[in-house]
């Protein structure tokens, strides 16, 4: 049986991150690879978990500071119901590294080594190009990404040389988004694959067994990243048209005056919020991820950066295109259901194909 280790950002409270790292892990295992997590945890992404962050973007500190108090009971909540998952759902190496020297000089030994997914090769989260997500610690076995993200469209100039010196040794290459593909070419990386997240590598039944179904019914679930003026209004109308109570899932604030606003899901809670709901609002990733895996009706509100350029890939490549709104004109094209009976087989392509590439390069 092949030792098959896996690198990602399994540590970020983030529904996510914490998810894709679930389910690539099971599949592998499901395979009948055995499979552990590295488990690195820098602190560039342990510090932005903090249960108590007092210093928070474009907020002044005395404010920052009354806010991080007043919602510590919620992050205190999380924060237990995030470790508990990671902690009873993924199965970790038994050493933890904080550091890529660490890692380096531990030299955890495995088969196959597959970085990825996530935002793994994105330097604006890594503090700049961390040799751990680009597997430079392996010295022995095949080196692999799957889905792995640069989060972006054109990385740094003065970064090309380091990162193409890292991807020229890899053994086989899948980048999550077409943006990511291109990025490589222009390092003169000809050959990848573009692969879907690994949350499509499961299907319902898998998540089924981990969601915690909530105590509400009948909802239409508002789950966003960004704020943005357009949700509100799309929420009303889509509520009133279905006859649903509104739902959001997100930080502290109820923000879009929904009528539950649900502060401290955990995964489990997260993936039950998702698939028991009848409509979804989303200009998330892995919200519109879920969405299509769900098959729910759902509206992907367009995000003003280049982040968005990820969802557009993911929605393009189930055809789900017609799903995004950009201005309030948009608000009719998305009261219809979608048909997913005519969608799914063009869905069961592109995940069969991202099959193929792991069974291939294992």
């Amino acid at each position: 049986m092949k030792r098959v280790l896996t690198l990602t950002m399994h540590s970020a409270h983030n529904y996510g991150a914490v998810l894709q790292a679930f389910a690539l892990q099971s599949y592998l295992i499901q395979r009948g690879y055995k499979n552990e997590i590295i488990d690195y945890r820098p602190d560039y992404i342990s510090n932005e978990y903090k249960i108590i962050q007092l210093k928070q973007n474009n907020i002044p500190i005395h404010r920052s500071i009354v806010s991080s108090f007043i919602s510590l009971p919620f992050r205190i909540l999380k924060s237990y119901r995030f470790n508990k998952f990671i902690n009873e759902n993924l199965k970790l190496t038994n050493n933890t590294f904080k550091t890529y020297s660490q890692l380096q000089e531990s030299n955890p030994k495995g088969d196959v080594y597959i970085v990825g997914s996530d935002q793994v090769w994105n330097s604006d989260i890594t503090k700049g190009v961390d040799p751990a997500f680009f597997l430079d610690f392996v010295t022995f076995g095949k080196k692999v990404s799957y889905a792995a993200s640069f989060g972006k469209e054109y990385v740094k100039n003065e970064e090309k040389n380091l990162i193409k010196k890292h991807l020229e040794v890899f053994d086989a290459i899948s980048i999550r988004e077409e943006s990511g593909r291109g990025i490589l070419e222009n390092l003169g990386i000809k050959k990848s694959e573009l692969v879907v997240d690994p949350v499509f590598l499961l299907n319902k039944g898998d998540y089924n067994k981990i969601s915690k179904k909530p105590k509400i019914d009948k909802y239409l679930l508002i789950y966003t990243l960004e704020n943005d003026p357009l949700v509100t209004p799309l929420a009303r109308k889509v509520a009133e048209a279905r006859n649903l109570k509104i739902v959001s899932i997100g930080s502290f604030i109820n923000r879009y005056k929904s009528d539950y606003h649900i502060r401290a899901a955990g995964p489990e809670e997260f993936l039950g919020y998702f698939m028991n709901a009848d409509y979804v609002i989303t200009n998330s990733f892995h919200g519109t991820a879920f969405s299509i895996i769900f098959n729910k009706d759902f509206a992907s509100i367009k995000l003003n950066n280049k982040r968005g350029t990820r969802i557009e890939n993911l929605l393009e490549i189930t055809d789900n295109k017609n799903r995004v709104v950009e201005r309030k004109e948009d608000f009719g094209k998305i009261l219809d259901s979608i048909p997913y009976h005519f969608k799914s087989i063009k869905i069961e392509e592109v995940v069969q194909s991202s099959k193929n590439f792991i069974s291939e390069n294992i």
